[in-house]
């Protein structure tokens, strides 16, 4: 295979495409697939970092080309985790799944353990605060 043809991840290579799959950041799509998938993955990691603004004050999208893959992070005012989602199929599924349903937001604030109170809270911080 060609230099091209391949990806490097984490310090290894990776083919581009295999058995009718696509490299998609980490995670290897179906070919036909890909559009719909990548699609999803722009509008709901877009979605997460509005929503995460809300409640963090730098949120922000790293871990591209990182063996865990591409994650939508909310960071606090110190830069330490506050938020995160990643961006895989699973990810991806569970924020569309969520917001066909109506819960979103709550569907993120469950995933990452934040109660109602802590949720007011990094609120009212962003709020007083700014970024």
């Amino acid at each position: 295979m060609s230099d091209a043809e391949m990806v490097l991840i984490d310090g290894e290579e990776y083919p581009r495409e295999v058995d009718g799959m696509v490299l998609v950041d980490v995670f290897y799509i179906m070919k036909e697939d890909v559009e719909a998938y990548t699609a999803d993955r722009e509008h709901y990691a877009q979605k997460a970092m509005q929503f995460f603004a809300t409640f963090c004050p730098y949120p922000e999208r790293d871990w591209a080309g990182t063996e865990d893959g591409e994650a939508v992070l909310g960071l606090n005012y110190n830069g330490e985790i506050r938020a995160m989602v990643y961006l895989d199929p699973d990810g991806i599924d569970g924020m569309k799944e969520a917001d066909e349903e109506d819960e979103f937001e709550a569907h993120l604030l469950e995933i990452n353990e934040i109660t109602p109170a802590q949720f007011a809270r990094f609120q009212q911080e962003v709020i007083e605060r700014g970024n």
